[in-house]
C-alpha cells in the first residue's frame, strides 16, 4: 500500500490517485450538462486508479463505483468530430448517479485527509 513519506506528504501512486479524484469531484461540480454526462467525465478522470492506490477504508466504495459504471459495454458513437462513448451512463437512474457521486467525493476526501 502506498504510504506517506517521512515529511507526511503523499507519495507516488497515492498522490496520482488524489489528483485524479480531485479532478473527478471538480467535473461533477462544475461541468455543464446533466448528471450522467458529468459522471462520464468524472469517471474518465479517475478510471485508471487502482484500488491499491487508495486508502483501504474506501476500496470497497471504489469497486462499487466501477461496477456500476461498467455494467453495460461501451458503444462508440461519432458526433461530428467528437467520439462519444456511451455505456452504463445512459441507463443510470438519478438515485444511483447521486450515490456514485457521493462515493467519488468520499474517496477524494479519504485521499486528501489520510
Amino acid at each position: 500500500m502506498p504510504r506517506r513519506g517521512k515529511n507526511g506528504l503523499l507519495t507516488g501512486r497515492m498522490l496520482y490517485a488524489e489528483e485524479k479524484f480531485s479532478n473527478a469531484v471538480e467535473a461533477l461540480a462544475i461541468l455543464p450538462g446533466d448528471a450522467r454526462s458529468r459522471l462520464y467525465w468524472a469517471y474518465a478522470e479517475c478510471h485508471g486508479v487502482s484500488p491499491e492506490d487508495i486508502p483501504s477504508k474506501v476500496r470497497r466504495d471504489w469497486r462499487w463505483v466501477k461496477r456500476r459504471l461498467q455494467k453495460a459495454p461501451p458503444r462508440v458513437a461519432y458526433t461530428g468530430k467528437r467520439k462519444l462513448i456511451k455505456g452504463s451512463y445512459v441507463h443510470i437512474q438519478n438515485r444511483t448517479g447521486s450515490e456514485i457521486a457521493k462515493r467519488i467525493l468520499k474517496i477524494a476526501k479519504a485521499l486528501r485527509y489520510k
